[in-house]
């Protein structure tokens, strides 16, 4: 070794008499050889210490080389004992923005903190399927001690390798798990190991080598455009029978801004009547509306940033707004007092007395409508977005104004979603072709 002498004997009780400082230390402790070396300063101010043990001295040396090898390229040195999951749960504390996030103007899609919903997405699955922490006390005050759901949770996170990801994801493959579920396990521990890596506590991230299961192209299948109308009419219909006082009029004004602009669920639940310019027929996402855990709504940032963008509606969406707008009034003089003005601003959706409307409930009330229009397909409010670029799609429209209208981060996205629309669509313009060049 260039900075040490050469280790002549394994009999030596010590071996590190004549080494610099920080190169490390090579000793025996009764039947093992112990080696040392020291990294950089902790948090608290300690030093980094990274210890190993091996049953000979040739294995000790060159263990001892790799340590000061990976030490002077700047990699991280082994520390502690921490395991995967314990350094998971510990990752969530550093994603969670708590009270920070609720700041009014803090942007959360900078990527530090996680946005809550997406939190707690992680928080259960690892929780399910790798080690749960969820609940640290019992009802009386007493700890919980973590309970490991997999074997990888206890292996320790500086030793974490791809085989060990690739056997975890394989294992929850057998057990029934499907491939999308197993993929977003998979890009957990990506995420998480890539802080690992950046913080200096692995040498490289696992996960990122590891291939992820090949998840099932889903095609969209969103309405045709007589569903659509037939979708609309039951809207109106059903806002028609609800009598004043006794429920809100939102499903008519929602079903056409998710068909006529494609926003989406949590977008039209956010959406501010300083959002929106009806004389303009334009529009700006600015907030979110979500529901995370038990906790009541609150407003979060937009999917992306290309979501904030402004954009068109047409003169169909802004009348139904406008209908909105003086039902909203109605409802509002006749809850008096016990309208609830939140935090949440001067919603355009609410219930009968100004409360936020929750996402589970909007899709309840679409299967209420899907049941009107005599509609038999699989179907979520969010397939009102889908139906929004299909029927643009058919109309001539092209792919990146479609991309502009649902405000898609990547454009090339909106036509892998779309992909079967235009070959049916591109089939259609052949026959047609065909027919001109035929017709006598």
């Amino acid at each position: 070794m260039a900075n040490s002498p050469e280790i002549k004997s394994p009999t030596h009780e010590r071996s590190d008499r004549h080494r610099r400082r920080g190169d490390g230390s090579l000793f025996k402790r009764g039947d093992l050889w112990v080696v040392t070396v020291s990294g950089g300063l902790k948090l608290n101010g300690q030093r980094q210490r990274s210890t190993v043990y091996c049953k000979t001295f040739p294995a000790a040396q060159k263990r001892l080389a790799e340590l000061q090898r990976d030490k002077h390229n700047g990699l991280p040195l082994p520390s502690g004992h921490e395991t995967l999951g314990a350094f998971l749960w510990r990752w969530f504390a550093t994603r969670d923005g708590g009270v920070a996030s609720k700041r009014e103007g803090l942007d959360e899609s900078v990527g530090y903190f996680l946005k809550p919903k997406t939190l707690y997405s992680y928080r259960q699955l690892v929780g399910v399927h790798i080690e749960d922490r969820r609940k640290v006390q019992d009802g009386k005050g007493n700890p919980i001690a973590p309970i490991v759901r997999h074997e990888i949770a206890n292996v320790r996170l500086h030793r974490l390798t791809p085989e060990a990801v690739q056997k975890f994801l394989a294992d929850k493959l057998r057990e029934g798990l499907s491939p999308r579920t197993v993929q977003y396990l998979h890009a957990i521990l990506k995420r998480a190991i890539k802080d690992a890596e950046r913080w200096g506590l692995v040498a490289r991230n696992a996960a990122a080598v590891v291939p992820g299961p090949q998840v099932p192209k889903r095609e969209v299948e969103p309405l045709t455009l007589a569903e659509a109308k037939a979708l609309l009419a039951a809207a109106v219909a059903d806002d028609a029978d609800v009598k004043h006082g006794r429920g809100a009029r939102n499903m008519e004004a929602l079903c056409t801004l998710a068909v006529g602009a494609g926003l989406r669920i949590g977008e039209c639940l956010g959406l501010r009547w300083q959002d929106v310019d009806l004389e303009a027929c334009r529009f700006r996402v600015q907030r979110t509306l979500e529901r995370v855990d038990k906790r009541g709504p609150r407003l979060s940032t937009p999917k992306t940033d290309r979501s904030r963008a402004l954009t068109d509606m047409g003169t169909i969406v802004a009348d139904a707004l406008r209908k909105r707008r003086a039902q909203q009034a109605e409802e509002r003089l006749a809850a008096g007092r016990t309208w609830k003005a939140g935090p949440w601003g001067d919603l355009i959706f609410t219930s009968e007395n100004g409360a936020p409307l929750f996402a589970r409930n909007v899709n309840r009330s679409i299967k209420r409508l899907q049941v009107a229009a005599k509609i038999t397909r699989r179907m979520s409010f969010h397939t009102l977005r889908h139906t929004c670029a299909s029927i643009a799609l058919e109309e001539g429209v092209s792919m990146r104004a479609i991309a502009d209208q649902l405000r898609h981060q990547d454009p090339s996205m909106t036509a892998r979603v779309y992909a079967h629309v235009s070959e049916r669509l591109a089939s259609q313009t052949a026959t047609a072709i065909n027919a001109a060049l035929t017709r006598a």
